[in-house]
C-alpha cells in the first residue's frame, strides 16, 4: 500500500514560519507537484568526505497518459535543483551508469514510491558526485530526468536541506 501524504497542518506552517521566516514558510508549503517528499525538512549528515541524506518520495502520474522512465538496471536520472539557481541547473546529480534497460512504466493516475539516496562531496575535489557549492544547506526540489513528459510533470515540492 502506498503512503498517503497530507498537507501540513497549521502547527507545521507555524513552525516553518518561526524557523525560516515568512518567505521560507511559503516556499516550503505543500503544493500539488507530482513528486511529493515525505518531509519538508531533511538533515544532511557529513561523513568526513561528503554529505548524505535519504529523501523518500512518491511520484503520481498526473499526465493523463502512461509515463516511461529511462533507466540503467533500475537506476534512473534525478537531480536536485536549488531555489534561486537557474531553472534546470543541477545543484546535485546522481552518478548513474550509462546503459539502457527496459523503461519503468507508470500508468495514468498511478504512483511510484522510492527513496532518493543523496551523497555529495563539496566541489573541487576528486569525489563524485558533488554538490555545486561548499555548504549544501538550502531549499531544493527533485527534478526527474530521463523522460519526455513536460518539466512541470516531473518536479517535486520544495524542501530544506540543513547541515
Amino acid at each position: 500500500m502506498l503512503p498517503t501524504f497530507r498537507a501540513p497542518g497549521p502547527l507545521v506552517v507555524l513552525v516553518s514560519a518561526a524557523v525560516f521566516g515568512c518567505a521560507g514558510a511559503t516556499d516550503l508549503a505543500r503544493a500539488h507537484e507530482p513528486i511529493q517528499t515525505d518531509s519538508l525538512h531533511y538533515q544532511l549528515v557529513f561523513d568526513g568526505v561528503g554529505y548524505h541524506v535519504r529523501i523518500p518520495y512518491v511520484f503520481t502520474n498526473q499526465t493523463g497518459g502512461t509515463v516511461y522512465i529511462e533507466n540503467c538496471r533500475g537506476a534512473f536520472y534525478l537531480h536536485l535543483e536549488r531555489k534561486g539557481s537557474d531553472e534546470g541547473h543541477a545543484a546535485w546529480a546522481a552518478a548513474i551508469p550509462k546503459c539502457l534497460s527496459g523503461p519503468i512504466v507508470i500508468d495514468k493516475d498511478m504512483s511510484f514510491t522510492d527513496t532518493l539516496d543523496v551523497w555529495g562531496a563539496p566541489p573541487g575535489g576528486n569525489w563524485y558526485p558533488q554538490f555545486d557549492r561548499t555548504d549544501p544547506s538550502g531549499t531544493y526540489r527533485i527534478v526527474w530526468d530521463g523522460t519526455s513528459i513536460p518539466r512541470s510533470a516531473r518536479l517535486s515540492n520544495w524542501f530544506a536541506l540543513a547541515k
